[in-house]
Parts: structure tokens; sequence; C-alpha cells
């Protein structure tokens, strides 16, 4: 991780996962306000982000996460509201944990496997294929106006 403090400008990036994953931060004020913008690429392997006891149940399962995020304001809500970008998320074939639900995007995710799967068949697991979601993002608001995809196992 590198981090940086020019003029007021705060500017921090960090690389993961021998470089496969990477982040830049950046924030700066402007005016009576806050001008911040973020960007992620890389691969990632979703056990990463799992409790260490359900990281078994994620560990083959790669997704690729980019996003760019940037906007203004002088309060949480503000810098949130303001947000301008877009996100996209790409899970690989592996075995997924429903626990991802309380992860970013994991209750669409959940709740996408949940809509397609077969009445009546319950359980903590679902074979992926693939997902992909895939979000633009103005004014603080989300919006797939290129779709949703989950393809399982058996459906």
């Amino acid at each position: 991780m590198d981090a940086s403090l020019d003029a007021g400008n705060l500017h921090v990036s960090a690389d993961a996962g021998d470089g496969r994953l990477t982040l830049s931060l950046g924030l700066r004020p402007e005016g009576a306000k806050w001008r911040w913008s973020i960007e992620q690429k890389g691969k990632l392997d979703l056990s990463w982000l799992i409790e260490e006891e359900n990281r078994g149940a994620l560990s083959k399962t790669p997704a690729t996460l980019d996003f760019r995020l940037a906007g203004i304001g002088d309060s949480l809500q503000e810098l949130l509201g303001s947000a301008d970008g877009w996100l996209e998320l790409i899970i690989s074939a592996g075995r997924l944990n429903k626990k991802v639900d309380g992860l970013p995007l994991g209750g669409i995710l959940v709740s996408l496997l949940d809509a397609i799967s077969i009445p009546g068949r319950k359980g903590l697991f679902e074979d992926l294929r693939c997902a992909v979601l895939q979000f633009d993002v103005a004014k603080g608001i989300a919006t797939s106006t290129k779709g949703l995809a989950v393809q399982t196992e058996t459906c």
C-alpha cells in the first residue's frame, strides 16, 4: 500500500494477491466540499472476503471485480449520493456458499440464485457455471441496464 498527502490531496493505492487486485483512492478538497474517486480492478478469490471458518466453501470460486466511482460532497451521505461510475462483478464456475449475501452485491446474487432455483430445492450451496452483475451508477443510484445473469448446474 502507498499513500501520499500533497497540498491537501490524499492518494492511496494498494495491490493484493501478487498484483492481481489493484485499488486507487483519491480525496481532495474542492471549496467547502471533498471530491473523491475510487477505482478497483482485478481478479480475486471470494474466499478472501469470508470469515476463516467459511472459506473452504468458496475457495474455488474465482471472480473479477472492476469498478470506477467518483463524487463530491461534505458529508458521507452527500459523498455517496453523488456517486457516478460503473461496477462489474464476474464470477466463474465454482461452488458458492449462500453466506455471501452479507458481502457487497452478495445479497443481489443470492436473491437471483433463489429466484432461478428449482422449486423446493433449498440448500446453503449453489454450483455456479457463471454469474455477471453489471451496474451503472448515477447520482448514487445503481441501475442495471445491461442486465444480470446467473447460470447454475441445474438452471
